[in-house]
Order: C-alpha cells, then structure tokens, then sequence
C-alpha cells in the first residue's frame, strides 16, 4: 500500500505538476484502494501540494486504517496548510473548491454491481471537477469499473488515467472509455504479480516469453513446411489492410502468405510484398455455384 500510493503519488507529481499547483482531490473509500488514497494524499502533502480528503466512509481494512493515521498526521502536523480533511457538510461540497487533480480511490477490483448510495456524494464532486476541467486519476481501476468483466455501473465517472498495481486488469482493457490511459506501476511484485499461470489473471508477456511461445523452426525447414496463411480483403484503393497483415505474417516466421484481394488491388500488394503470393477474388471462382 505504501508503495501504491507512492508511485501514485510521483506519477501525479511528475505528469500532472501544472494542475497540482491548484490543489488536488482525494477521494478514498473504506477498503484498502481507499488505503492507497490516503497514501498518496500523505505524500502530495509532503511534497507542498495542498490536498483535500474525501473519505466516502471511514477505513475497515487494518491496512487502511494505517495509512488513514498517516494522512491525518499531515492534517495535524507542520503541514496541516497542505492537507484538508473534508468533512462532507454542505458548505465544503460547494463550488468555492475547484482542485484540477481529483484521485479516485473509492473502490478498487474488489467492487461488483451497482454502486452504495454512501458513494454518491463523492462521484457527483469528482463529476463536477471532471466537467470544469479537472483531471481524473484512478487508482488500479475506475470506481464503478468490474476488474474482471469490464462493467461499468450507473453513476461512475470515467478516469483520464488509471494507475494499475501488479498486473493489468481485463476489465479495464475491455472499457477503455471509462479508463483512460492506462499506466502500470511497479510496487515490487515484478513477474511474481500473477503466482505464476494458476490463476488465470492476464498479464503482460515480454518479448522472451512470446518467443517461448513459438514452436522451433529445423534449420533445414523450407516455407512449405512453415505453414501457411490466407489473408482476404483489398477493394480498390484499400489494400493498406491487406499488405499491412502481409507483412506481420512474414514477420512472425510464416512460410507462404497468400493475400486474396480485389483484382485492381493485386499489382499494389505485389509491389509492397512482393514475398506475398497475390490472387484476385475471381481467380478460381466457379461460376455455376
């Protein structure tokens, strides 16, 4: 959680060191991705960024407890100036607070289904923000967002950025809408994130495992025996697609890349690939059928 929320914390800092002059946002929920909230709020506030908390409810987890503890030392201590604890009355929800950074770290990949009323306050300040230009950071995943499916339930506001912990979530490549652009930190958990291929969480692979992945080529293998593969597209002028696909095919290691396209289009895949075989759609169409 301490390296969640400081790596969280150094990205804002380092991307967003314009908007944080005008202070930012956190709102943290109860469990532990509103841990890392409280983190980063701790850390901004070290750091000379003046800091308003939102807590949607107060910290069940032990974990998020402690590092709720963390954050208001800084609301107490010699940075008090730097760190606001928000404490939901009507006068401190009013447009007078206009932060251009808000942290969402309400709920994290624990969340399934529709969103707690207690939520409601702290999505419609973060909408508010949204529309008046501020920018939304999500920490692992957008609130509202299933980690797994991609669901987005009513009420959620889409991030600009989500910072990822460990592994990239399926639900967020699958909503990219709500997600933005997806960042993920090293917090320490390095190729050990996903315990090993047992628990059928994605990961990225690297360049080693990919090739891993491959079958072994004889070294006296010739393209007849590398398999083959049947590319089909190319309408006049659109045979970008096709020789674009060609070229991948070649690329991997396939032996015969034959593209089916659009007779006008032939003469362009065989200049641009000319290790592609070309043929034109009507080459071996049978007329009776």
């Amino acid at each position: 959680m301490l390296r969640a929320g400081s790596q969280s914390a150094a990205v804002i800092l380092r991307d967003y060191g314009d908007r944080v002059a005008h202070g930012v946002l956190v709102c943290a929920g109860a469990g532990n991705n509103g841990g890392d909230a409280y983190v980063v709020a701790a850390q901004l506030a070290q750091a000379g960024v003046r800091v308003r908390v939102r807590a949607s409810m107060p910290p069940r987890s032990d974990d998020a407890l402690r590092a709720s503890r963390l954050a208001r030392r800084y609301a107490t201590g010699a940075s008090h100036a730097m760190l606001h604890w928000d404490s939901g009355t009507p006068d401190d929800r009013d447009s007078a607070h206009n932060e251009r950074v808000v942290v969402d770290g309400l709920l994290g990949t624990g969340h399934r289904g529709t969103l707690r009323a207690s939520l409601n306050a702290a999505l419609s300040e973060m909408a508010r923000l949204r529309n008046n230009g501020a920018t939304i950071v999500a920490l692992d995943v957008p609130s509202g967002l299933d980690a797994t499916t991609g669901e987005c339930a009513a009420g959620m506001v889409s991030a600009h950025v989500t910072l990822m912990y460990g592994t990239v979530k399926r639900g967020a490549l699958l909503s990219r809408a709500v997600s933005g652009r997806l960042l993920l930190l090293d917090i320490g958990l390095h190729e050990h994130a996903c315990a090993g291929d047992q628990d059928g969480a994605w990961r990225m692979l690297n360049a080693h495992e990919l090739a891993s992945s491959l079958p072994s080529i004889a070294w006296n293998a010739h393209k007849g025996q590398r398999g083959h593969v049947a590319i089909v597209g190319g309408a006049p002028g659109m045979a970008g697609a096709v020789i674009l696909a060609a070229r991948a095919a070649l690329a991997s290691g396939i032996g015969i890349a034959h593209a089916w396209v659009d007779a006008p289009s032939v003469f362009s895949v065989q200049q641009s690939v000319p290790q592609a075989i070309a043929h034109a759609w009507l080459e071996h169409h049978d007329s009776s059928s």
